[in-house]
């Protein structure tokens, strides 16, 4: 098979349906020989304006501009992260925010989890409700497809829509190499049991302000990450990278959160009830619940500032 390139790509989802369609977002700014050249010269200007011409606080060079084709060291390169994988995998984030935030936490085997039990730490008021954003999972696609065990450089993202100003995003990455077996090939969900099963090691002392794990036995990082209360945007990928003569496959996953937290000083989340302490309110219940309406103990991720409200009430007297 040939390496993935931008006219051949191959893209298998998690449900083993072949996608022949290249992803619009990424190749957008692509000329492919088309009546549309301007439109799409002006589509390739503003992406180079937007990530080549602004490089990371640390001075790399984004993911989204240096690794636009996969790694050229495997013969195969597959994208297995679809749409079913990725509301699992929000569904995920969001189901064990939620009880953390109330004090709860389950037990896991495998991908399976068990009853609810008490934690020992403090409830959170101000956990939000995580919402996909397929910026961060373009970036965590194209990191991926390099088929490299370790975080990229550069991933800082456009966080609100109309924004010229590069948010700082992290990233949790997992790794497998994948032998076959009756279990099926390894998904986004088994590398998010990996990350949560840290749980036992996060401790009370550890939230406000967080400090970093110094030791790796007892590493903690991954599930201070899923419940920073201020990341709420997310974004995945997983790509299969194998060569045609071998029996295994490596595996990569890579989540990437925004605003980007895991920063020593800072607070993992705001000590109080659930949903206490939220700046939304829920758009779909005017003048209601600043709480989710399928995750009550998250703020709201759904929603409109309460000044935002205020005027849209004022204006719906005003009109009616």
């Amino acid at each position: 098979m040939d390496h993935i390139t931008r006219k051949n790509f191959e893209a298998r989802e998690d449900t083993g349906d072949i996608e022949n369609e290249p992803d619009e977002e990424e190749d957008d700014y692509l000329y492919d020989g088309s009546e549309n050249f301007y439109g799409q010269l002006a589509s390739f200007m503003n992406f180079t304006e937007k990530y080549c011409n602004k490089p990371c606080r640390n001075g790399a060079i984004h993911t989204r501009c240096k690794y636009q084709f996969p790694s050229d060291e495997y013969d195969q390169v597959i994208d297995v992260l679809g749409s079913h994988m990725r509301d699992i995998i929000l569904n995920e984030h969001n189901s064990v925010r939620n009880n953390f935030a109330n004090g709860y936490w389950t037990d896991i085997t495998g991908t399976k989890y068990s009853v609810l039990q008490k934690t020992n730490l403090p409830l959170a008021a101000n956990m939000r409700e995580m919402q996909w954003n397929e910026e961060l999972a373009t970036s965590a696609r194209m990191w991926t497809r390099q088929c490299k065990a370790t975080s990229d450089l550069c991933r800082d993202a456009y966080l609100s829509e109309g924004s010229d100003v590069l948010t700082y995003v992290s990233q949790l990455i997992d790794a497998i190499n994948w032998t076959g077996g009756q279990d099926g090939i390894p998904t986004a969900q088994t590398s998010f049991s990996k990350w949560y099963k840290e749980y036992p090691h996060f401790t009370a002392d550890n939230i406000s302000p967080y400090k970093k794990p110094r030791n790796p036995q007892t590493y903690y990082g991954s599930i201070a990450q899923i419940i920073w209360a201020d990341s709420y945007l997310l974004g995945c990928a997983t790509a299969m990278c194998r060569n045609n003569e071998s029996t295994s496959s490596l595996i990569i996953t890579a989540c990437n959160y925004g605003p980007g937290e895991m920063v020593e000083g800072r607070n993992v989340y705001v000590k109080g009830g659930p949903c206490t302490r939220c700046k939304l309110l829920n758009r779909t219940t005017l003048g209601g619940s600043y709480c989710s309406s399928e995750f009550p103990n998250l703020c709201s991720g759904t929603g409109l500032a309460s000044t935002q409200l205020a005027m849209l009430a004022l204006m719906s007297i005003i009109f009616v």
